[in-house]
């Protein structure tokens, strides 16, 4: 199962229903996109919970709304496990006019395409969020 796939399906199904809260597994890689996701303002919160007896974890995100309009418009997922995506620090160019971010796995772990840039430092194109 797609990890990163889940969260972003559990977000936008809870985003349309209007829901403050959404719960998903957690693992290091949902945990450091969330923590980009609420960095970047379109969370509220992230807190990591463990489960009664101490055997799992779960993200628990606190997802931000504007005037009751979600503030994560779209995602795209860009890299999939059947088809990876890769990019150099130079392709990673901003787009004026483009509100998104571009989330990169990079050997220093996962940031923004911005910092990606700033760091000189390419990798796997992951999603992008609007």
């Amino acid at each position: 199962m797609d990890a990163i796939a889940n969260l972003i399906t559990s977000i936008l199904n809870a985003q349309m229903v209007g829901r403050p809260l959404v719960v998903a597994p957690y693992s290091r890689i949902t945990f450091e996109l969330a923590k980009i996701l609420e960095r970047e303002r379109f969370l509220i919160n992230v807190e990591v919970k463990k489960s009664e007896d101490d055997q799992t974890e779960s993200l628990r995100l606190t997802l931000r709304y504007v005037d009751k309009i979600p503030a994560i418009q779209g995602v795209k997922r860009i890299s999939k496990p059947g088809l990876r995506i890769y990019a150099k620090a130079h392709e990673l160019k901003h787009q004026f006019g483009d509100p998104a971010i571009r989330i990169i796995s990079t050997p220093g772990g996962l940031m923004t395409d911005a910092e990606a840039r700033k760091a000189h430092s390419g990798g796997e194109v992951i999603c992008k969020v609007w």
